[in-house]
Parts: C-alpha cells; structure tokens; sequence
C-alpha cells in the first residue's frame, strides 16, 4: 500500500485538477484496505474502504480506528 500510494502521490494521480488531495477509495475486505488506510491518513488523505459482510470485525475495527 505504501508503495502504490507514494508512488500515486508523486505521479500526480492523488490531486484535483485545484491541486487539493482526492479522497482515497479502496474495496478491500483484507489487508490491503487496512494498510491503504493507515498509509492513507498518514500522508494527509481521507479514506474511504468499502467492504463486505464477510470482513472480519477485527479488520473493520482497524480500519475505523485510522
């Protein structure tokens, strides 16, 4: 996640054309929505992870921790 994202970042992708940050939406219902989120936060983003029933409460609580 962290790769992607910085990556993202320093190609210009995670901008408006205003040059405010975009909010970052995932549909996850692993590791990576977790990761996006933390990463995310991090760097400044609102994050958005849309998940599944299926999704661990553990996950959903990390996810909402951030």
């Amino acid at each position: 996640a962290k790769s992607m994202l910085l990556l993202a970042q320093s190609r210009g992708d995670l901008l408006n054309s205003d040059g405010k940050k975009k909010t970052i939406l995932a549909a996850s219902s692993g590791n990576t929505g977790c990761s996006l989120t933390l990463v995310g936060t991090l760097l400044g983003y609102e994050v958005i992870v849309i998940t599944n029933k299926k999704c661990s409460q553990e996950k959903v609580r990390t996810v909402l921790i951030h």
